[in-house]
């Protein structure tokens, strides 16, 4: 079957990414199902530390027709300010024309699926994925099966898609834990610059800082994996590394413990045949060190998208991206050195 015959796309994972893929595909009019294993409203929200969207990231959207709604949920950032022992703070302003957007990640994600209803698609709420066929584009829920022209995953870093993928001959893919840990926290802004990304690196550790829109920052302290017990108190461990800002630290809403172990994936390729793709993190999952994972993921959609409405094969699609998801993991790994200072 060839690209130009696909009609019917089944995307699993309706996180930014398969949202706006979804977006894309369905205004082109084809018929989208978009599966999400969790329930709005479902969970406790989390207090993820805010996504960094760049430029780059941000057109996608403005062509998905969301860049305005996400603006109005986000902190444009203006510069960022890095903080070292017993000197002054370094600041660096962004250039002209140059501005990342801090989006709360449940906020975007709503914005999104939001849009991918309104643009046709089919979005399933607690429709969680147990087995996957990539050679015959079936997906497998609790009590029935669902079958399409064209299967995407979307579901991050540990995606089901991309497990059922490298059981298939001819689909090679690396996976990599980068020991770490890291814990959440909130941190009142008075007196820091307002809409800047801050970074206090100490050795082996560092914590990063970006505005939210109520006012406040959300922060990450990120640890060497032998300090992550340290973490079972994170708002107590961050006021002794930083007791500079003990008065402005707290203890993050989330209902999360404390993160172990980030994950690099490689592909060799992000796809399979002609029925199975993969964007985002299911593709190419990298540390967060540099702040480009949704940014990628943003543009996979894109390029997805325009291969298929052009009715090209998947082969193109990962011919464009794969290069760049690897050069942004590498770069992302790299990037952890700088922010501890090292």
């Amino acid at each position: 079957m060839g690209m130009s015959a696909h009609r019917t796309v089944g995307i699993v994972g309706a996180g930014p990414v398969g949202g706006t893929l979804a977006i894309l595909l369905a205004r082109a009019g084809w018929q989208v199902d978009l599966y999400e294993r969790r329930v709005a409203g479902g969970v406790a929200r989390s207090a993820t530390v805010n996504l960094s969207l760049s430029p780059h990231g941000m057109a996608v959207l403005d062509q998905a027709g969301v860049g305005d709604a996400v603006r109005a949920e986000s902190v444009e950032m203006d510069g960022r300010v890095r903080y070292g022992v017993g000197t002054p703070p370094d600041t660096w302003d962004y250039p002209t024309g140059w501005r990342n957007h801090a989006a709360d990640r449940e906020a975007l994600t709503q914005v999104v699926q939001e849009a991918a209803r309104r643009s046709g698609a089919s979005v399933h709420e607690g429709a969680a994925c147990r087995a996957v066929d990539p050679r015959r584009g079936r997906l497998d829920f609790d009590g029935h099966t669902k079958t399409h022209d064209l299967i995407v995953g979307a579901d991050g870093a540990y995606s089901l898609v991309r497990s059922a993928m490298a059981r298939c001959a001819g689909f090679d893919v690396f996976q990599r834990h980068y020991r770490a840990a890291y814990g959440e926290l909130s941190l009142q802004a008075g007196g820091l610059r307002p809409r800047a990304i801050h970074i206090w690196p100490r050795g082996r550790c560092f914590m990063v800082a970006l505005p939210h829109h109520d006012g406040d920052l959300k922060a990450a302290l990120i640890v060497p994996a032998e300090a992550a017990e340290r973490l079972a108190d994170t708002e107590a461990y961050a006021r002794a590394l930083f007791p500079e800002h003990a008065d402005r630290i707290r203890r993050a809403p989330s209902v999360r413990p404390p993160t172990r172990d980030f994950v690099t994936v490689r592909c060799g390729a992000y796809h399979l045949g002609d029925r199975c793709a993969l964007v985002g993190d299911a593709a190419h999952a990298m540390v967060p060190f540099m702040g480009q994972g949704v940014n990628a993921g943003l543009q996979d959609a894109a390029s997805l998208a325009r291969h298929l409405i052009a009715g090209r094969g998947l082969q193109a699609y990962s011919a464009e991206r794969q290069p760049e998801g690897v050069a942004a993991a590498e770069l992302s790994l790299w990037n952890h050195g700088e922010l501890c200072g090292e």
